[in-house]
């Protein structure tokens, strides 16, 4: 009778290296994103009340982007809502919503729920810093209660590439989370960079 136990230590074996071939030829790139603007500029947030963003990432296959956000002194964002879910890590000074009681100071961590209707400001006179990570779209209403704008991925790729033309500096690439011009990951070798999309 054949020794089961080596042919599956063998087989245990073969598959890991297999999946390591694997891994090696599909995984993404780690990202690095340094703190300077030249990587990525601190932009004003239009229709708001001195609150600017700064991209980390744009991935277009999860419809998801990166941003830090701050205001420096008191701070609006419109009325919206996720359509899916919100992370956020406050670096510093403190914000909240107007519809709830808390707020969020240095090293708390907030989660926001699809579906949540809410109103971000601050109003710490020093504004506050905070890196957030955004999924889906996110729909801002007019004061009349209708939806005004619909933001998402593409649409915050659009704003990040307008900014940078309007300034005449280079659109970075790197922002983009996959090298999705790689064959092993498109399998047609089509390029892809943040100045190549639009919003629909």
């Amino acid at each position: 009778m054949a020794d089961l136990h080596i042919k599956t230590e063998d087989i245990t074996l073969n598959e890991e290296a297999k999946l390591t071939d694997v891994a090696v030829r599909y995984r993404l790139p780690d990202m690095y994103a340094p703190a300077d603007e030249e990587y990525s500029p601190w932009i004003f947030v239009e229709g708001s009340e001195g609150m600017w963003a700064r991209y980390l990432w744009f991935d277009v296959r999860l419809g998801q982007w990166g941003a830090m956000v701050r205001s420096d002194g008191p701070g609006v964002l419109g009325v919206h809502k996720h359509r899916s879910d919100v992370l956020a890590y406050t670096v510093s000074g403190s914000w909240g919503y107007e519809e709830y009681d808390w707020e969020a100071k240095a090293g708390d961590v907030v989660q926001e729920s699809p579906g949540t209707i809410h109103t971000l400001r601050s109003v710490n006179p020093e504004g506050f810093l905070a890196f957030f990570v955004l999924n889906g779209s996110i729909d801002w209403y007019a004061p009349d209660g209708q939806v005004a704008l619909v933001e998402d991925v593409f649409y915050n790729i659009h704003r990040y590439e307008t900014y940078c033309n309007t300034k005449g500096i280079p659109v970075n690439d790197e922002l983009s989370v996959a090298d999705l011009s790689s064959p092993a990951v498109t399998g047609a070798g089509a390029s892809w960079s943040p100045s190549s999309l639009h919003p629909v």
